[in-house]
């Protein structure tokens, strides 16, 4: 059984995963965070955030 790259993506701090809330951020030390927790990061500061679009991520390991 092949597990699709959607339910593998998960937030690295409330372990949500991309298919309930979407993964839009990650760190310098490839931590994955969903817009949630990325917005309160971001809100107390002090959190090096990078936009990530996991659907372009998904899309290029999906190829086969």
């Amino acid at each position: 059984m092949i597990m699709e790259e959607k339910y593998i993506l998960k937030c690295t701090r409330c372990l949500c995963g991309h298919w309930e809330m979407k993964i839009t951020h990650i760190d310098t030390d490839g931590n994955l965070y969903c817009i949630r927790c990325a917005a309160y990061m971001k809100k107390v500061g002090g959190y090096d955030l990078i936009p990530f679009n996991a659907a372009d991520f998904i899309y290029k390991f999906s190829k086969d």
